[in-house]
């Protein structure tokens, strides 16, 4: 004997969702190419397995790296002429690098949203890794605006 739909409680559940594998009723399911996929699985993106999430969380760690790479720049650049950046360079270094911070915290939340499932842990090292030199470039903007 089946259950009444979630959705409909005076219509039985006829068959499981393609991705979750919940019982819902023929009504309450979207067709897909994949199979029926219901209401709450449509609101929310299939998961990419490792491949995908493998994709953005690589391109989160390229853009901590890039991140990185600007710190470096303002950095290394006073230490090696021994003078200051002057402004406008600064400000493009310094807007370049939490532009690199940010799409990198994002790119690291899609790989988390899509390996949800699989246990993939290198999207939480990514998101952690760009806020990490986030918090650093903000430290770093702090200290700066003092001397």
């Amino acid at each position: 004997m089946t259950s009444p739909c979630r959705n409909h409680p005076t219509v039985r559940n006829e068959e499981g969702c393609a991705r979750c594998y919940e019982t819902y009723c023929s009504v309450c399911f979207f067709d897909l190419d994949e199979g029926p996929v219901c209401p709450p699985c449509m609101m929310r993106p299939p998961a990419g397995g490792p491949k995908g999430a493998l994709l953005y969380s690589l391109g989160g760690f390229g853009c901590a790296f890039a991140a990185a790479a600007f710190l470096g720049t303002m950095v290394l650049y006073g230490v090696m002429t021994g003078e200051e950046l002057v402004d406008p360079w600064a400000t493009l270094i310094g807007m370049a690098t939490m532009l690199a911070c940010f799409g990198g915290i994002a790119l690291s939340f899609m790989g988390r949203d899509l390996s949800r499932g699989t246990g993939a842990t290198l999207p939480m090292v990514g998101i952690v890794a760009n806020l990490l030199l986030t918090l650093v470039f903000v430290l770093m903007s702090i200290i700066g605006s003092f001397m």
